[in-house]
């Protein structure tokens, strides 16, 4: 967690643009995670698919090898298995 790293009108309103339950929701539950996600950015609203984006770009990501010392860190084009999470009590998602 980095505090005030995205600024909270922007976080509140990609929360309202929470997808409702339905095709766009995937369950996953393997060795690596147990959690349900959205990763079809065709049902995200405008602010949440900027974010997604940002969050998924070169430069960010850079900076999250930089802060973490994982340097070799790439992004994931496809969005696979990314963008609203959802974990259950018990739920969880390693690094894979």
């Amino acid at each position: 967690m980095i505090d005030g790293l995205s600024p909270k009108d922007l976080l509140d309103k990609v929360v309202a643009e929470i997808p409702a339950a339905g095709k766009a929701w995937t369950s996953y539950d393997n060795p690596n995670e147990l959690k349900t996600v959205c990763s079809d950015v065709s049902a995200f609203g405008p602010s949440a698919e900027c974010f997604g984006h940002a969050l998924n770009s070169d430069v960010f990501v850079r900076l999250l090898g930089e802060l973490s010392g994982f340097e070799a860190l790439l992004t994931d084009l496809s969005m696979h298995a990314c963008g609203y999470v959802k974990c259950a009590q018990g739920g969880f998602h390693d690094l894979h």
